[in-house]
């Protein structure tokens, strides 16, 4: 009986980062995210990825690294959220009503409710003793816009480094590739 083995074929690489950075990913395409001296209890929000309107692959690996400007205390985090729509400018299809924070890199003072109403992927969750930590994982992305945004939630009120290359999100694709039958 002929088997077909299913494989992951990397493709394309999103970094979502401030565009004085110098750390993207060779061949990425960059998005402006400028997380650098978000406060505590604060947060940023990227400008938006356009998918495109043709078939796109769901399944993402993610990836964020963050570094506080001084030594955080172990536990303290950065939440990531994904933000999708389905239009721009409309708060009707965008999780959390954030259609005035997508299309632009922006400031927010609120995560909840509205960043809860976006899809959690996860923390970067500080050890105490370095103020540089990353995280990653898989998602799944099912709208055509997306934006990354995070959520300093220092408890001991450390702010995130003022420094470019200290912060980026990457998105890599990771469509199936199923290999002829043998």
């Amino acid at each position: 009986m002929a088997t077909n083995k299913i494989y992951v074929n990397p493709g394309a690489i999103f970094a979502f980062l401030a565009s004085a950075a110098t750390n993207a990913p060779s061949g990425a395409t960059t998005i402006v995210w400028t997380p650098q001296n978000v406060a505590a209890s604060n947060g940023r929000i990227s400008a938006d990825l356009d998918r495109g309107a043709s078939a796109k692959p769901m399944r993402y690996a993610w990836r964020m690294r963050t570094k506080w400007a001084s030594a955080p205390t172990s536990g303290d985090s950065a939440r990531i959220y994904l933000i999708h729509a389905d239009a721009i400018g409309d708060a009707t299809q965008c999780d959390g009503g954030w259609a005035s924070g997508l299309g632009s890199d922006s400031a927010t003072a609120t995560e909840v409710p509205l960043l809860y109403q976006a899809t959690y992927l996860g923390s970067v969750v500080s050890g105490g003793a370095l103020q540089a930590e990353s995280a990653s994982g898989i998602c799944g992305i099912h709208a055509r816009y997306v934006s990354v945004a995070m959520w300093n939630a220092s408890v001991a009120g450390v702010a995130l480094s003022n420094t470019a290359n200290d912060h980026i999100f990457t998105l890599t694709e990771l469509p199936d590739e199923i290999e002829a039958a043998s």
